[in-house]
């Protein structure tokens, strides 16, 4: 979102906007006669200036949530990791385990299977 789509303005003396590059200070009455124009000169450049700090304040301030929304990012996405991680080591623990009693099982099942054939003998 911008909140002030306003350019830079040409802040050159001699420029459209200042207008000084022409003066002529040769008496007294000239320098006096000047000074208005001067003053809001001074002024047009102060203004210009607050402008361009405000700007690059929202600009670090842009950046700087910018960095945190990447920080956070990267812990999520170190939170899902782990999640991940953890999920894999259950599973891989539960078909050990299931593997195991398995295992059990059929060697329990091959034992009864013996002793009714011995008993069938």
């Amino acid at each position: 979102m911008l909140l002030n789509q306003r350019s830079i303005g040409d802040m050159r003396a001699s420029g459209p906007t200042l207008n000084l590059g022409e003066l002529r200070i040769g008496t007294l009455r000239d320098a006096q006669e000047l000074m208005p124009r001067l003053e809001q000169a001074h002024e047009t450049v102060i203004e210009e200036r607050n402008h361009i700090a405000a700007f690059q304040q929202r600009l670090e301030f842009s950046a700087d949530t910018s960095d945190s929304i990447i920080a956070q990012m990267k812990s999520s996405e170190a939170d899902i990791r782990d999640t991940d991680l953890v999920r894999a080591t259950s599973d891989l623990t539960r078909s050990q385990i299931m593997s195991e009693v398995a295992a059990s099982i059929a060697v329990e099942a091959d034992v009864d299977i013996e002793r009714i054939l011995s008993l069938l003998q």
